[in-house]
């Protein structure tokens, strides 16, 4: 079946906390990451060629064994299988991504499937379309711990800063509740510090929601298999292996200087004061705009950059596919003029 529900988060949010939690469920599963599959695969899905080809099928299905972490943690993903459900179904892109799904379903002995991305974000609207019954779930966490984790994880995640985390914390979880307000019944809030404090009262609203009963495994998520292997793999997960930390919340408060903070709410003091976190500090204290200009240049810099790497890795790629199929139609011709 089509993924039942989708986690939206910023990143360092809890996104992987919850997934943990969840895969301790007897019917749900929340396979590993797996960006890039709204961000480049809806443009790139027509260099593919006709998905009738059952070559074109099996290239598509190759790369999207790829996709994300799978190849990270080492998830097998049979080529062949997913090109002949691929073959059976719609050739567009909601059935490859539904045939995707159930591929990555059929191994793990439960029968719905969630997809724990937090690049999605942006790709909100694009996800509800092509999936109209998949239900939403927003995970809330304060964005100045968010800042604070990300800046400390992996090289401060790709290198961002206060001003580009303040930035996209705010404007990424305001668009997320507008989705919720104009599609309620297939959106659910929920507040990471609400997580950590009262796990079993989260998990509860969140069976209900998505219709299936209340289990108590959910709350042992630690000796998980999901859990023990983002653990083991990704430093800035380590925290999985343990039991839930109840005082990981407002951390910024000793953490994170009068600056940064003055800068981070000065940008997201909307959005922080929408989803119900207090603003303490004045946004006409003097030094916070010194520091964010020079972080809007860092980060503007920084963006073209990224952007520069991502067209030489979509050029690169796109050569390769065309470069395959080019080929193959060769080598095809070759053995039939033999014949």
């Amino acid at each position: 079946m089509s993924p039942s529900f989708f986690i939206i988060s910023s990143g360092r949010s809890g996104s992987t906390l919850l997934a943990s939690m969840l895969n301790m469920h007897p019917s749900l599963h929340v396979p590993v990451e797996l960006f890039g599959l709204y961000s480049a695969l809806p443009w790139r899905l027509r260099f593919y060629g006709d998905l009738e080809d059952p070559f074109n099928r099996l290239l598509l299905a190759r790369d999207l064994g790829g996709i994300g972490q799978l190849k990270e943690f080492e998830v097998a993903l049979d080529s062949q299988s997913l090109a002949d459900r691929i073959g059976q179904g719609r050739k567009d892109l909601p059935g490859v991504l539904q045939a995707f799904y159930d591929e990555l379903l059929k191994g793990s002995g439960k029968y719905r499937i969630g997809d724990k991305t937090p690049n999605n974000g942006p790709y909100l609207d694009r996800i509800a379309r092509t999936f109209p019954q998949a239900k939403i779930l927003h995970l809330v966490r304060d964005g100045r711990d968010v800042a604070l984790s990300s800046m400390g994880s992996r090289g401060g995640i790709n290198f961002r800063n206060t001003f580009e985390l303040g930035v996209g914390w705010g404007n990424g979880n305001l668009r997320r509740a507008e989705f919720g307000d104009r599609q309620p019944g297939r959106y659910l809030r929920l507040y990471y510090e609400d997580l950590v404090r009262d796990p079993e009262g989260q998990l509860q609203m969140v069976c209900e929601f998505l219709g299936e009963p209340y289990d108590s495994r959910m709350l042992e998520h630690a000796g998980g298999e999901f859990a023990r292997r983002n653990a083991g793999r990704l430093e800035h997960h380590a925290n999985l292996a343990r039991p839930v930390m109840t005082h990981n919340v407002a951390k910024w408060r000793q953490d994170m200087s009068p600056r940064h903070r003055r800068l981070y709410e000065a940008l997201s003091g909307k959005a922080l004061r929408a989803f119900g976190y207090a603003v303490e500090s004045r946004p006409s204290a003097p030094g916070w705009w010194v520091l964010g200009l020079g972080q809007a240049l860092g980060t503007a810099w920084r963006l073209v950059r990224r952007g520069a790497r991502a067209t030489v890795v979509h050029a690169r790629w796109l050569i390769l596919t065309l470069v395959k199929r080019r080929l193959r139609r060769l080598r095809l011709r070759t053995v039939l003029e033999r014949n």
